[in-house]
Protein backbone atom coordinates (compact mmCIF):
# COMPACT_ATOMS: atom_id res chain seq x y z
CA UNK A 1 0.00 0.00 0.00
CA UNK A 2 1.16 3.21 -0.88
CA UNK A 3 2.03 5.90 1.61
CA UNK A 4 -1.08 8.41 -0.45
CA UNK A 5 -3.53 5.32 -0.21
CA UNK A 6 -3.00 5.09 3.77
CA UNK A 7 -3.26 8.99 3.65
CA UNK A 8 -6.81 8.77 1.62
CA UNK A 9 -7.70 6.21 4.34
CA UNK A 10 -6.88 7.89 7.24
CA UNK A 11 -8.98 10.49 5.64
CA UNK A 12 -12.19 7.93 4.49
CA UNK A 13 -12.17 7.19 8.98
CA UNK A 14 -11.89 10.53 10.01
CA UNK A 15 -14.74 11.67 7.89
CA UNK A 16 -16.84 8.56 9.33
CA UNK A 17 -15.87 9.53 12.46
CA UNK A 18 -16.67 13.19 12.33
CA UNK A 19 -19.82 12.17 10.24
CA UNK A 20 -20.96 10.09 13.56
CA UNK A 21 -20.22 12.49 15.67
CA UNK A 22 -22.24 15.20 14.28
CA UNK A 23 -25.26 13.06 13.52
CA UNK A 24 -25.15 12.36 17.30
CA UNK A 25 -25.06 16.04 18.09
CA UNK A 26 -27.78 16.79 15.44
CA UNK A 27 -30.25 14.40 17.13
CA UNK A 28 -29.36 15.70 20.65
CA UNK A 29 -30.04 19.19 19.59
CA UNK A 30 -33.35 18.26 17.97
CA UNK A 31 -34.80 15.97 21.75
CA UNK A 32 -33.04 18.62 23.75
CA UNK A 33 -32.53 22.26 22.04
CA UNK A 34 -32.51 23.73 25.39
CA UNK A 35 -28.72 21.90 26.28
CA UNK A 36 -27.54 24.21 22.64
CA UNK A 37 -29.22 27.50 24.13
CA UNK A 38 -26.17 29.30 25.18
CA UNK A 39 -24.07 27.49 21.83
CA UNK A 40 -22.72 29.82 19.25
CA UNK A 41 -23.19 26.83 17.01
CA UNK A 42 -26.43 25.08 15.35
CA UNK A 43 -26.46 21.89 13.96
CA UNK A 44 -28.63 21.25 10.54
CA UNK A 45 -28.03 18.74 7.94
CA UNK A 46 -27.20 19.45 4.35
CA UNK A 47 -30.05 20.98 2.19
CA UNK A 48 -31.84 22.22 5.44
CA UNK A 49 -32.13 25.73 4.16
CA UNK A 50 -33.55 24.81 0.50
CA UNK A 51 -36.03 22.20 2.45
CA UNK A 52 -36.96 25.07 4.48
CA UNK A 53 -37.30 27.21 1.52
CA UNK A 54 -39.58 24.89 -0.17
CA UNK A 55 -41.76 24.37 2.76
CA UNK A 56 -42.34 28.20 3.31
CA UNK A 57 -43.36 28.68 -0.69
CA UNK A 58 -45.50 26.02 -0.69
CA UNK A 59 -47.67 27.25 2.33
CA UNK A 60 -47.10 30.79 1.18
CA UNK A 61 -50.66 32.04 0.92
CA UNK A 62 -49.62 35.66 -1.19
CA UNK A 63 -49.39 39.01 -0.03
CA UNK A 64 -51.86 40.29 2.30
CA UNK A 65 -54.99 42.44 0.93
CA UNK A 66 -53.50 46.09 1.50
CA UNK A 67 -50.26 44.79 -0.20
CA UNK A 68 -52.40 43.80 -3.38
CA UNK A 69 -53.87 47.25 -3.39
CA UNK A 70 -50.93 49.05 -2.73
CA UNK A 71 -49.28 46.65 -6.26
CA UNK A 72 -52.89 47.00 -8.16
CA UNK A 73 -52.93 50.44 -7.90
CA UNK A 74 -49.31 50.97 -8.89
CA UNK A 75 -48.84 48.69 -11.15
CA UNK A 76 -49.25 50.17 -14.16
CA UNK A 77 -46.76 53.66 -13.11
CA UNK A 78 -44.06 50.92 -12.24
CA UNK A 79 -44.64 49.32 -15.50
CA UNK A 80 -44.02 52.15 -17.59
CA UNK A 81 -41.41 53.87 -15.09
CA UNK A 82 -39.72 51.43 -12.86
CA UNK A 83 -37.66 53.80 -10.83
CA UNK A 84 -40.80 55.03 -9.36
CA UNK A 85 -40.97 51.96 -7.03
CA UNK A 86 -38.07 53.52 -5.61
CA UNK A 87 -39.81 56.63 -4.78
CA UNK A 88 -41.70 57.70 -1.55
CA UNK A 89 -45.79 57.15 -2.19
CA UNK A 90 -47.27 60.50 -2.59
CA UNK A 91 -50.87 59.14 -0.98
CA UNK A 92 -51.59 57.55 2.42
CA UNK A 93 -50.72 53.80 2.48
CA UNK A 94 -53.09 53.40 4.85
CA UNK A 95 -56.43 55.66 6.33
CA UNK A 96 -54.66 57.19 9.16
CA UNK A 97 -58.08 57.16 10.70
CA UNK A 98 -58.84 53.51 10.02
CA UNK A 99 -55.40 52.55 10.99
CA UNK A 100 -54.04 51.15 14.54
CA UNK A 101 -51.17 52.99 15.91
CA UNK A 102 -47.93 50.89 14.40
CA UNK A 103 -49.58 51.09 11.12
CA UNK A 104 -49.72 54.50 11.02
CA UNK A 105 -45.92 54.75 12.43
CA UNK A 106 -45.01 52.60 9.27
CA UNK A 107 -47.47 54.64 6.97
CA UNK A 108 -45.39 58.24 8.31
CA UNK A 109 -41.97 56.99 8.43
CA UNK A 110 -42.51 55.55 4.51
CA UNK A 111 -43.72 58.59 3.66
CA UNK A 112 -40.85 60.56 5.00
CA UNK A 113 -37.75 61.70 3.29
CA UNK A 114 -34.69 60.43 4.87
CA UNK A 115 -31.90 61.67 4.17
CA UNK A 116 -29.44 58.52 4.79
CA UNK A 117 -25.93 61.08 3.33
Amino acid sequence: MSSLDLISQIRMQDNAVLEKVLETLHVLQQAEPSRFQGSKFKIQKKGHREESRIKNFSTYSGPDLMTRKVLERNAAKWTQNPLAFWCNPKEHLVTPSSACPPAQLVEVYISAKCDDA
